[in-house]
């Protein structure tokens, strides 16, 4: 089915997409990337969307999506969508970026974010954050992940790329308490002014010391090579 952007009329329900050629019935978003993907529309999740920054003036938007079809072992799968137009009217999905982490039960995923943000004045990026929480049957407890990232494209010609990522990892025992230990990180701060510099990432740890709780505060900096964010 060949779909034309464009502004869909009498929208009922957010993400609901463009209206094609007379006679045919309008899609959602969440049918788009089915269809992306060659899995059933309820196996996708349309967790966050954003759009471009004033100053880009770019018709696009992209969208984290999440795919539970119990393909790959069962485990679902994040995927950041660039879009042709905006999230009420996608029109076309773009670019497909696979993630890492994503949320294994339905109600992590709606803590997902995504935004755009500026590197610098001539250059941007998606940022992201995802949490994921499973059962670890054979260490007896729940382990849980949260990442931040950012993915850009260096050029209109090339393919959309991660240029950062931070990936924290916690875990509360279900029977020994000096197991557990925990990382959660705030939004990453971006240095500089017309050109970009770098970013620092502030993170909350705790570990167990015996049965006593150590807590710490921890700035992370990174900086920018020209093409991402390495460690500093």
């Amino acid at each position: 089915m060949r779909l034309v952007p464009g502004v869909a009329l009498g929208c009922a329900a957010m993400f609901l997409c463009v209206p094609a050629a007379a006679g045919q019935k309008p899609v959602t978003l969440q049918a788009l990337c089915a269809n992306h993907f060659h899995v059933a529309a309820r196996d996708v999740s349309v967790m966050a969307t954003a759009v471009p920054l004033a100053r880009e003036g770019s018709p696009g938007s992209a969208a984290l999506v999440r795919i539970a079809d119990g393909s790959d072992g069962g485990n679902p799968t994040c995927h950041l969508l660039l879009l042709a137009g905006r999230p009420s009217g996608p029109g076309l999905v773009q670019e497909a970026l696979r993630l890492d982490t994503c949320p294994h039960y339905d109600r992590d995923k709606k803590s997902a974010l995504l935004s755009r943000v500026a590197l610098g004045a001539n250059r941007a990026a998606w940022q992201m954050r995802l949490q994921s929480q499973r059962m670890d049957a054979i260490a007896k407890g729940v382990e849980g992940q949260q990442l931040w990232a950012m993915a850009a494209k260096d050029s209109a010609e090339t393919p959309l790329k991660l240029i950062w990522s931070f990936l924290s990892t916690s875990f509360t025992s279900q029977g020994d308490a000096r197991m557990n230990q925990s990382e959660t990180c705030e939004t990453p701060v971006i240095q500089g002014g017309s050109e970009v510099q770098g970013l620092t990432l502030t993170c909350d740890t705790m570990a167990m010391l015996g049965s006593l709780p150590k807590r710490e505060r921890i700035v992370r900096k990174f900086r920018w090579t020209g093409e991402d964010f390495q460690p500093d």
